[in-house]
């Protein structure tokens, strides 16, 4: 005896909600959550020559249960509307030159060099490593909402507080 259609659906959809149900494979609520958090709020600074630019400075730790891989040169800064901005950012605590000229960089970067630079950067499960991002506000944009950086697979939001730099650049 074959089911009639609304039986076929009923079985259907229960057959779905024990696939739904299933899909978790043993994560914890840390590992469905963003895989990064700021160890603290990150310093956000501008200056009086260019008060439309931000710099975030802080620390990010690996809130899941396995290494995470994360490329820099893919991070996004949004503002409160999800909109882009021009933005920028490293997993470095300071400034790294590279070590190509700028008519001998090879195409691709070796990845040891792409890791010296903040760039490209493995962080094992609960630990932490610097980050570095900066952006332009929109002409026009509340400076007071705030803005996030989409790192790939989270996002981390980006303090509206800012301190004033000296002069200009």
């Amino acid at each position: 005896m074959r089911p009639t259609p609304p039986i076929r659906a009923l079985l259907g959809a229960a057959l779905a909600a024990l696939t739904v149900a299933g899909c978790g494979g043993g994560e914890s609520a840390a590992d469905r959550a963003d895989p990064l958090a700021w160890t603290a709020a990150p310093q956000v600074f501008k200056t009086t020559a260019l008060p439309d630019d931000r710099v975030a400075v802080g620390s990010v730790r690996n809130t899941t249960s396995a290494p995470l891989r994360l490329d820099a040169t893919a991070l996004t800064v949004r503002d409160a509307d999800g909109r882009r901005l021009r933005g920028t950012g490293q997993y470095a605590a300071g400034y790294a030159h590279g070590l190509y000229g700028a008519f001998q960089k090879p195409d691709p970067i070796p990845p040891g060099e792409l890791e010296r630079l903040g760039l490209l950067i493995t962080i094992p499960p609960g630990k932490t490593a610097p980050l570095a991002v900066s952006w332009t506000l929109r002409k026009g944009s509340d400076p007071t909402r705030a803005a996030s950086v989409d790192y790939g697979p989270g996002r981390l939001r980006l303090p509206t507080k800012v301190r004033q730099g000296a002069g200009g650049l």
